[in-house]
């Protein structure tokens, strides 16, 4: 019944655009528009958000799928001592961490004719990772979903780009058709599992279409967290709203009266339901372009914190007023809590460099400007300035602290973390860190999963490292004092499986034995150390570095896993040297990345 009604105001609101002359915007957007629709009266009101509750969830889907996109370091000189998990969130009584770190994979269609780009998508699918044993139901939903995307995915892409063939023909572009979203968790702990997936694409017409689905679980069970789980008194939610947007958007002509509009969602039996997600300290609300307002106005979103309107809230969902991560993207709107509990505003917008020899859709920027609580900064020298992907993080200490994480995708797979400190005083840029969030594994299907958020208290940086070979290399993080990533080591844990063969006797320090080769994995040396010479044909296990001057190796002697360090220096013309000799003389084969 909901999909009937959503298809017929969708041809209510082409014919409201074709008497504008509007007609091939909604082309374009096809079922973009209808199959977010709400009813309204006079066509006045589309696009509406996500069920507020799990019986929703499978029009949640369809409405994902017709749009194409909505279905979805350097160590520095001090180090810490590791962590129990008293200090990582861990819940001794149940045995579970209080946090969940979940995973996301970034995953790419393409449609070409010849040389010709058709259509492109863009999505994300999230897994549980580690997690999973602890929370199986909300693992079987997320791969559940995961299979109903890929599988949509697939098969709406032979379909668009041969819609993209016919329209680039009739019109004479070459631009093409996509459809891109990307996942954000915005809350993940034992008691709520949320995140937003936020989409844009053009399917023809005068313009896209773009919005922000809400997605918000019970990790213990797997099943969507119904509104009436979270709110209490809809009528005051409504007025709630309806000010709290009048307040914000002074200057938007909404469809009709706000208070009115509102009156019609959450009634039972209504179409109209409100689209949101649980974050750490509010709830926040969604409207998509055409719901209450023209699509020129873009999308309005509303926070309300739990403890700002007494009598709204249950007392079944809490704030978390401790640490978090949240994740977010460019021009997104995000409440950042100070220490003293008030609520300030974040966005980052982006100046591309449309001269670049960037595709579209993958320009790199030539400056990035935060703004925060009325301030701003401008970046235009750090590794934000020339990255082609940006992935955004608010870091909020246990203490009220606040922090942005930015994650900066470089030319050759370089990426650096940069930091800022949120305060009073403004926005502060502080250091940029050699490494990324993006520690990869893989899974048994070939999909590459990274961190969606992390543990501020504890979290991997990958890095890129060059000694004796061109290897990828770990290392764990906290959040230090300054705000700033600070290294538990001063070493690099080498997770390339590299071994490499020498030619010649090597003089080494023994270090000892390990079995464990992971990031893991306890330090060796001690009074066993010594030096020793080790013959031609021995294989090098590359293990640890400190991308400076050393490397240890794990050599494979009478069945032990030994330990030896080569040490690495630099002659006065740059060349890199073992013994006197360069290292290219040292050994079979070095193996580097451009």
């Amino acid at each position: 019944m909901k999909s009937a009604i959503k298809k017929g105001l969708a041809l209510i609101i082409l014919l409201s655009l074709v008497l504008c002359g509007c007609e091939d915007s909604v082309a374009g957007s096809g079922s973009e528009a209808g199959d977010k629709a709400a009813p309204a009266e006079e066509s006045t009101e589309a696009a509406t958000g996500e069920g507020s509750d799990s019986g929703e969830k499978a029009e949640k889907g369809e409405a994902e799928g017709d749009t194409g996109a909505a279905a979805e370091a350097e160590a520095g000189e001090e180090t810490v001592e590791a962590t129990d998990s008293s200090d990582t969130g861990a819940d001794s009584a149940s045995g579970k961490d209080d946090l969940i770190i979940p995973l996301v994979s970034h995953q790419y269609i393409d449609r070409y004719e010849g040389a010709n780009r058709l259509y492109y998508s863009k999505y994300d699918l999230l897994s549980l990772g580690k997690y999973s044993d602890d929370y199986p139901e909300l693992e079987k939903t997320l791969s559940s979903r995961n299979d109903e995307i890929k599988k949509e995915k697939e098969t709406d892409a032979d379909e668009r780009g041969s819609e993209a063939k016919e329209w680039q023909k009739e019109m004479n572009e070459e631009a093409p058709f996509y459809t891109v979203s990307r996942t954000f968790v915005k809350r993940a702990d034992k008691d709520t599992f949320s995140f937003v997936v936020e989409f844009e694409d053009f399917l023809g017409g005068a313009h896209g279409m773009n919005g922000m689905v809400g997605y918000n679980y019970y990790p213990e069970i797997g099943g969507e967290i119904p509104l009436s789980d979270v709110i209490k008194d809809n009528d005051l939610l409504n007025d709630v709203l309806s000010d709290k947007l009048k307040l914000k958007y002074p200057d938007i002509e909404w469809f009709e009266d706000l208070k009115e509009t509102f009156s019609k969602y959450g009634k039972e039996g209504s179409d109209y339901t409100y689209n949101w997600v649980l974050e750490n300290q509010g709830i926040t609300f969604f409207f998509n372009p055409y719901e209450i307002a023209a699509y020129a106005y873009g999308r309005q979103t509303v926070t309300i914190p739990y403890d700002e309107v007494p009598g709204l809230f249950t007392e079944k969902i809490k704030g978390n007023d401790g640490q978090y991560v949240s994740a977010f993207d460019l021009y997104d709107e995000v409440s950042v809590f100070d220490g003293d509990g008030r609520e300030k505003k974040l966005n980052i917008d982006a100046d591309f460099d449309y001269d670049s020899y960037g595709s579209p859709g993958d320009y790199p920027v030539k400056a990035l400007t935060l703004y925060y609580d009325g301030k701003e900064l401008k970046d235009e020298d750090s590794p934000v300035a020339y990255a082609y992907e940006h992935d955004m993080y608010v870091v909020h200490t246990g203490d009220g602290r606040n922090y942005v994480y930015i994650d900066c995708y470089q030319d050759n797979d370089w990426h650096s973390v940069i930091s800022y400190e949120l305060s009073a005083d403004g926005i502060k840029r502080l250091k940029e860190t050699n490494g990324s969030f993006y520690v990869s594994s893989v899974s048994d299907d070939e999909v590459w999963w990274h961190p969606a958020v992390f543990n501020q208290e504890k979290f991997e940086l990958q890095h890129r490292a060059d000694m004796l070979s061109t290897v990828s290399s770990t290392c764990y993080y906290r959040t230090g004092k300054d705000g700033n990533p600070e290294p538990y080591t001063n070493y690099f844990t080498i997770t390339s499986e590299t071994v490499i063969k020498s030619v010649r006797p090597l003089r080494a320090r023994y270090m000892g034995e390990t079995e464990d080769l992971s990031v893991d994995a306890p330090e060796v040396g001690g009074e066993d150390e010594h030096v020793t010479e080790l013959p031609a044909n021995t294989g090098f296990r590359l293990w640890r570095t400190d991308n400076e001057s050393y490397v240890d190796c794990v050599v494979e002697e009478d069945g032990k896993h030994n330990v030896y360090r080569l040490i690495q220096e630099t002659d006065k013309d740059y060349n890199r040297m073992i013994d006197g000799v360069n290292i290219e003389d040292c050994f079979e084969e070095l193996f580097w990345a451009g």
